[in-house]
Order: C-alpha cells, then structure tokens, then sequence
C-alpha cells in the first residue's frame, strides 16, 4: 500500500511529461500515413520518444490498474442471523399474545352425572368476578438492595424476583419506580407501565386513578 502511495504521483507525473514530449515530436515529426507505416503516428511517436525509465513506468501503471480494478468489494449475499433487541422484544411480546393451556380429558358419560357441589361453584364465580374486576395494577411499596435482590407489594402481594406472576411478562425493579409489561388475561392486550409506590394503574380507562 505504501509503494502504491508513492507511484501514484509518479505516475501522474510521468503522464504530463509524455504528453508534453508527444506534442513536441508531433509538431517536429514529418506527417505520414498509417498504410504506408501500418502504425498510428501518435503511437509511432510514443514508442520512439520513450525511455527505457519512462517505458518501466508505464508498464508498472498498467499493472496497478489491473491490480486494482479485480480488487473489488462484493457486499455477501447472506443476512445478519441475529436477532437485534427491538426485534426480540417484538418476538418475546408475540410469543406472549399467545393464550395456551394443557389439553384436559373430555368428560365422559359417567361424569357428567357427576354434580357438582354448590359451594364449590359459588366459590369458583365468586373468583372469577374478581379476577374480572380486579383489572388495575397498584403499587404499595418498594424494598430495593441489588437489580436481582428486592421486594415489591403490587396489587397486595408480595412479590419478588423468585416469585413473578405469569402475568408480568418483562418486570424491572428500581429504587423509585418499576416498569412492567402486564399481560391482561382479559382483553389479551399487553401494557407497558411505569408505576411508583402508592400509584394505581386502571387497565379499563388505561391511566393513573387515585389510590
């Protein structure tokens, strides 16, 4: 690289000075044809002005161009095969969307028979009308030591970093605040929430409320 460097201007200091000799020879040079000679008079006062020095030069300029023009860069045809941090969360988000259970066993003809006691389905309502109504996110308080060592209150449960609800799908835990994306069972909708000790978050209106 450094050789090339130091040929270019020599190069073009060689291409100057040919051609200033060319146009000298031309005008002193007796006109002849190219079928008497069978050689183009420029080319024919080319060859005999050069010297050896300036024909060394030449030929080392052919070969840098040569040179040059096959190095040519070619982009590869293969894309990146990783994920970028917006593209994963795109991912983990839609992976989340996805409502699944394990498949349970159809009833058959002796069990549907079976009945079921009343306090069992007063109490089974009973929850999912609380599960129903229930839909806002409450912050009581932050106990922060390390990113992985901490203690929240949300929605009156104690919560920590070995105990996460299925619900909170990506929980960060600060000194002042959280940041959560909750996964509402209800509406199949996920909500990114920032939340500081003593605010409430309702998923219905979808803002901050009092309490």
């Amino acid at each position: 690289m450094k050789t090339a460097k130091l040929i270019i201007p020599l190069i073009i200091f060689v291409i100057s000075v040919e051609y200033s000799l060319s146009a000298a020879f031309a005008q002193n040079a007796p006109t002849a044809s190219v079928a008497s000679t069978g050689v183009p008079p420029k080319l024919g006062t080319l060859a005999g002005s050069l010297t050896p020095e300036l024909l060394i030069l030449k030929h080392i300029e052919q070969e840098l161009k040569e040179k040059y023009r096959k190095e040519i860069y070619t982009p590869p045809a293969i894309q990146s095969l990783f994920f970028s941090g917006s593209e994963q969360t795109l991912i983990r988000e839609a992976r989340s969307g996805f409502n699944t259970q394990v498949p349970t066993e159809g009833l058959g003809l002796d069990d549907q028979d079976e009945e079921i006691p009343v306090f069992e389905k007063e109490q089974s309502v009973s929850e999912d009308d609380n599960r129903i109504t229930d839909r806002k996110l409450s912050l009581g308080g932050i106990v922060f030591l390390t990113p992985d060592n901490w203690t929240i209150w949300l929605n009156k449960r104690r919560i920590t970093a070995a105990t996460l609800p299925k619900e909170a799908i990506d929980l960060r835990v600060y000194k002042e605040f959280i940041e959560v994306k909750w996964l509402d069972p209800v509406s199949n909708k996920i909500f990114p929430v920032r939340l500081r000790p003593n605010q409430t978050f309702s998923l219905d209106a979808q803002t901050f409320v009092p309490g």
